[in-house]
């Protein structure tokens, strides 16, 4: 049986940047980091879930099974939840560079015996290599050499397809044209066959820009808006989803500024980086840019928040878990709901289809199962172990109103966050690191990623909330 959440009841509790999925009309709430003021961050050892049709006002969460085999990962450190994807068949996985699964039907940690070259710790000494779910796979962006807009991009990427368990790779046909080496963008992936790159940041210059690889011709190109400076100004850290043509980036971090009461970190004597309070919206069949600041039902809304990877999407709403108004403030166990179909908070999510498999031959494994037999028909996924706790809590998420000071922050993306990605659900990909998520000395870790010649209080305060190295996604 896994911990109950901080708040001592069943829930996703008090935890920045937890692997939120969505399978089978079923959002899952997988692992993290709690962090506070005064200690370094430590494990959040918790895996929960709810169903749908959810209503934000009465949720009811399943704890599941954080007994995770010592053959996978020591549960008692930090775990990546990087690329937090499921796989055709309902495999969830997590573990950074370090991959492994938890088949979902089987309730099983099971590993996965991958094939062909794997490059994750190759790019793990790389900087702002970039992930993306795209339909059964994950792409993996070369990164660059180093930090800063002067460094080298590299021209190779990866592909783990999650049908197989096979990693292949290629080479950008065009690298004169790779996006600059920006900090924290957003990364989604449309049915049109192609991956957009969506803004970010380096230190005093934050973009607007939006880049776009075509899958086929496995080249990169700057998106020309039809209505440029629609997007008044850049931000970074940022979530995307997609939903039919349009990519969708809430909350994030924009232009230093000191016109954000409350909602501001301070850098220093170099001024502000402000939350953003705007969802900015990319019409992809004709490049139009959006930017969204006024909602009809703000009453749903779920304000200004620290957010880090707590979001997913499922069919046309984007659901939000907890809300995070500061650094010393959380609202654990919260669920806030974005419909995408009407633009607007709302406090309902409905019921989608569910995807029927056919239960083959279990996998073979190397150890015995400690519950339920695995559907997964891959030989390269062995079960391990792990069963579900059955604690079942009902936890009434107080949807709070009067939070909705500045309308809203930016919003997220993740077209993963995804079934498989980008069909009728949607995978969040969340910006972290391909490695350890969390660094115990997280500061000197922050430092070790700044760019030349930029303070360290700078990066310490950019980054003091989503404790992630320079290099995530």
């Amino acid at each position: 049986m896994s911990e109950t959440s901080s708040t001592g009841g069943i829930g996703p509790g008090y935890k920045d940047a937890p692997c939120v999925t969505i399978y089978n009309n079923t959002m899952f709430v997988w692992g993290g980091g709690v962090v506070n003021e005064t200690n370094p961050p430590y494990p959040y050892k918790n895996f929960t879930s709810t169903t749908f049709p959810l209503t934000t006002t009465n949720i009811t969460w399943t704890d599941l099974s954080w007994d995770i085999p010592v053959a996978l990962a020591n549960n008692n450190t930090f775990i990546s939840i990087s690329p937090c994807v499921v796989s055709p068949t309902g495999i969830l996985v997590v573990g950074g560079t370090n991959l492994f699964g938890y088949d979902i039907t089987a309730a099983n940690y099971v590993s996965l015996n991958l094939t062909g070259a794997n490059p994750l710790n190759a790019l793990s000494t790389r900087t702002n290599v970039r992930m993306v779910n795209v339909k059964d796979s994950v792409y993996y962006f070369g990164g660059y050499s180093g930090t800063g807009l002067n460094q080298s991009a590299m021209s190779d990427y990866y592909i783990l397809n999650m049908t197989t368990w096979q990693w292949s790779s290629s080479f950008v046909q065009n690298p004169q044209s790779i996006p600059p080496n920006f900090d924290a963008s957003s990364m989604a992936y449309v049915d049109n066959g192609a991956i957009y790159m969506i803004a970010g940041s380096q230190p005093f210059n934050y973009t607007t820009n939006v880049y776009k690889f075509d899958i086929n011709s496995q080249t990169w190109s700057l998106v020309q808006p039809s209505n440029p400076g629609a997007w008044t100004s850049g931000f970074d850290t940022a979530e995307s989803f997609t939903y039919n043509n349009f990519i969708f980036t809430f909350d994030g971090y924009s232009e230093f500024n000191a016109t954000i009461i409350n909602y501001y970190y301070r850098i220093s004597s170099l001024g502000y980086a402000g939350l953003t309070n705007v969802t900015h919206i990319l019409d992809t069949s004709t490049n139009t840019l959006i930017q969204q600041s006024v909602y009809n039902s703000p009453q749903y809304a779920i304000g200004n928040s620290f957010l880090s990877g707590v979001a997913a999407s499922h069919e046309d709403s984007v659901i939000f878990v907890w809300d995070r108004p500061n650094r010393t403030i959380y609202n654990p166990d919260t669920v806030y709901v974005y419909n995408l179909t009407i633009r607007d908070w709302t406090n309902y999510a409905a019921l989608g289809p569910y995807i029927y498999t056919t239960t083959p031959n279990s996998a073979p494994s190397s150890l015995p199962s400690a519950s339920g037999t695995s559907t997964n028909s891959s030989p390269n996924v062995a079960v391990i172990g792990g069963a579900v706790g059955g604690s079942v809590v009902v936890i009434a998420a107080i949807v709070i109103a009067a939070v909705f000071f500045f309308k809203r922050r930016n919003g997220r993306f993740r077209v993963p966050q995804s079934s498989p990605p980008h069909s009728s659900e949607q995978q969040y990909m969340p910006p972290q690191s391909l490695g350890e998520q969390y660094n115990p000395d997280i500061m000197q870790n922050i430092i070790m990623f700044k760019p030349d010649g930029i303070p360290d209080e700078y990066m310490a305060a950019k980054h003091r909330d989503s404790y992630l190295p320079e290099y995530r996604q």
